[in-house]
């Protein structure tokens, strides 16, 4: 748990830092080593570094001071070279912006409220389909900030400044997926960083609208979508780059191709399926993933994940509950896969009462 009341970026940077490094003592080489992988599958080019240079001055300087504050407690190198071991400055921002600079962010999601829930209660679940190996899935934590006023829970890495899922005390949930479109590069200096946002919209908001206006206030690197919840319903952002954000609903329009019937239920997967949005379901993984679904499939396939396929060896590692401010019970699951793909998935119902 880590209070930030009165402290500055810096100070909650250095103070997470020497926790995160006295639990995990060679985190730097552990970054090193998923970068390394990941590189030599896409390949590493002097140009991401630039492209991470110059995004950051579009980051909240908070947040670059915590990343600064974690980064001093570290042992950081001057080199940018993944696979050597060591972990630079670069590195470690290049993994905290893996969206925003192209890199598949794979997953699904689903949700439901009102009479489908069998609390009434909304309730949501995501799953994180990330490339990964053995040295990410090694660092995956929750992250909990926390002052008088409220507090964030943010689910992903150690060290993970920026949120690709989360909650706050007031039950607002959200969740980045991956929604690529063919489009040219351009200047990366224009656009924010997708995970940042997605944390300071849990800092400040309460609610989906209070939420959605400052997540759409912004222009974005990356297409995607955001899965959204709060006390009373669940919806999804379609957010295109260079194109209008669109809310979608259990009710919208949505195209022919992604049917959608049930009233209190809502999908996501790596595409758009509103009418009005760019066409861009062509990845079979997501035209086979979308019909299947319906909420009574996704929670059996929940329950019974890890139990029913040997491939997931890594079932149910904890569960548990954020008391005070937060009443949220969340169940997390990382797990392995013989394509080294499916390393999470959570499940949170935001709108318990307090016990």
């Amino acid at each position: 748990m880590w209070m930030w009341q009165g402290k500055s970026g810096t100070e909650i940077g250095r103070t997470l830092g020497g926790a995160i490094k006295q639990r995990f003592p060679d985190i730097e080489k552990r970054y090193d080593t998923y970068l390394h992988h990941l590189f030599d599958r896409l390949g590493f080019e002097q140009g991401i570094a630039e492209q991470v240079q110059a995004m950051l001055p579009n980051i909240d300087q908070r947040y670059r001071d915590e990343m600064e504050g974690i980064a001093s407690r570290w042992q950081i190198s001057s080199r940018d070279q993944p696979g050597d071991g060591y972990l630079s400055l670069n590195e470690y921002w290049l993994m905290q912006l893996l969206a925003d600079i192209g890199l598949r962010t794979r997953g699904s999601g689903f949700g439901v409220w009102g009479t489908t829930s069998a609390s009434g209660s909304p309730v949501v679940g995501r799953n994180v389909d990330w490339y990964t190996d053995e040295s990410l899935r090694s660092l995956q934590a929750i992250t909990v900030y926390q002052d008088q006023r409220g507090g964030i829970a943010n689910i992903g890495f150690a060290g993970y400044v920026g949120m690709l899922s989360g909650f706050n005390q007031h039950g607002l949930f959200l969740a980045h997926l991956d929604s690529p479109l063919r489009q040219p590069d351009s200047d990366p200096a224009a656009y924010h960083a997708i995970f940042f946002a997605i944390r300071r919209a849990l800092e400040t908001s309460s609610r989906i609208a209070a939420a959605r206006a400052q997540l759409t206030g912004k222009q974005y690197a990356s297409s995607h979508n955001i899965l959204m919840a709060d006390k009373i319903e669940v919806q999804v952002l379609e957010q295109p780059r260079a194109s209008p954000p669109l809310v979608r609903t259990d009710s919208s329009r949505y195209r022919a191709s992604n049917p959608w019937n049930r009233p209190e239920q809502i999908a996501v997967v790596d595409c758009y399926v509103l009418a009005r949005s760019p066409s861009n379901c062509y990845d079979s993984q997501d035209t086979l993933r979308w019909p299947t679904l319906s909420v009574p499939g996704a929670i059996q396939r929940w329950r019974q994940s890890g139990q029913s396929d040997g491939h997931y060896r890594d079932y149910v590692r904890t569960t548990l509950t954020l008391r005070r401010r937060f009443s949220t019970p969340v169940a997390y699951r990382p797990w392995r896969s013989h394509q080294r793909m499916a390393n999470s998935y959570l499940y949170a119902t935001p709108s318990v009462r307090s016990a």
